[in-house]
């Protein structure tokens, strides 16, 4: 029989370090979002990923922002159909936007 004492704890990230992770990833979003919109606005998207604030952002960081950016340019065609099949009001990119929180650009129809 083993001896309970004996076991060790599952190790964890101090909540600390969990906080900070969750704050940094809610930031990059919020970027890309700023990005996206300013994609909406006419910019093009590596005149928009330039503009966007990223002080104190790590080389993942920087990744994650333009893989986010990216990606959801790339699918926004795909998500305007999904969210117009269930959405009963046209939905526009600054009811998107505000998900994320208001980022201060006009609002541009999804069509």
């Amino acid at each position: 029989m083993t001896d309970p004492s004996a076991t060790a704890a599952p190790a964890t990230r101090p909540r600390a370090v969990r906080d900070t992770a969750a704050i940094g990833l809610a930031v990059v979003q919020l970027r890309a979002a700023e990005a996206v919109l300013a994609v909406l606005d006419g910019r093009n998207a590596d005149a928009a990923l330039a503009t966007v604030n990223t002080s104190g952002f790590d080389g993942a960081n920087r990744s994650a922002l333009t893989d986010l950016t990216y990606g959801t340019l790339r699918f926004l065609g795909e998500l305007r159909g999904i969210v117009r099949q269930f959405a009963d009001v046209q939905v526009c990119a600054r009811d998107l936007a505000q998900s994320f929180g208001d980022v201060g650009h006009a609002a541009a129809p999804m069509a």
